[in-house]
C-alpha cells in the first residue's frame, strides 16, 4: 500500500516537470545550419545593391544577404537570384514581388508582378530566383512586404 501511495505521489510531482518541459520544447524555434562547398564551381559576379529601408522590423526578417544576375534558360533574359535572411530567431513569414524595367527605366508594359510568400526559420538564408518575363527587361526591383 505505501508502494502504491508513493508511486502516485511521484507522478503527481513529476507530471507538471514534465509537462513544462514539453511546453519549453515545444516552443524553440529551430536552428538552421548550411553547408556549401569550400571550392565552389559556379562563376559568381556579385551585384551592388541598393537598399532603401522603411520598416526596422521587415528589414531583420527579410534582410539581403547577397544580389547576382545572369541569364535565363533561352540565353536572352535577365535572371535575377538574391540570397535573403531572417536575422531574427523565430520564423518569420514575408512577402514580396519582383519589378521589372525596360532600358527607359520603365515598368515593363502588359506585366503584373506575381506575389510570392516566403517562410524562413531564425537565422536561415534562402535564395528567391526571378526571370525576367521578356528580354526586353534589362533591370528589376525586389520588393519586400510585411504580411497583414
Amino acid at each position: 500500500m505505501n508502494m502504491k501511495k508513493t508511486n502516485r505521489a511521484t507522478h503527481l510531482l513529476l507530471l507538471p516537470a514534465a509537462l513544462v518541459f514539453g511546453a519549453a520544447t515545444a516552443c524553440t524555434t529551430p536552428t538552421v545550419n548550411t553547408v556549401e562547398s569550400a571550392t565552389p564551381k559556379a562563376l559568381i559576379t556579385p551585384e551592388q545593391m541598393k537598399h532603401f529601408k522603411t520598416d526596422r522590423a521587415l528589414d531583420r526578417v527579410a534582410s539581403p544577404v547577397f544580389l547576382q544576375t545572369g541569364k535565363g534558360a533561352d540565353g536572352q533574359s535577365l535572371k535575377i537570384q538574391a540570397q535573403v535572411q531572417n536575422t531574427t530567431r523565430k520564423t518569420a513569414t514575408f512577402h514580396y514581388r519582383v519589378n521589372w524595367f525596360d532600358a527607359q527605366g520603365l515598368a515593363l508594359s502588359g506585366y503584373t508582378p506575381a506575389m510570392h510568400t516566403v517562410e524562413l526559420n531564425g537565422g536561415e538564408i534562402k535564395s528567391i530566383t526571378a526571370t525576367a518575363p521578356a528580354p526586353g527587361a534589362v533591370d528589376f526591383q525586389i520588393v519586400f512586404i510585411e504580411p497583414r
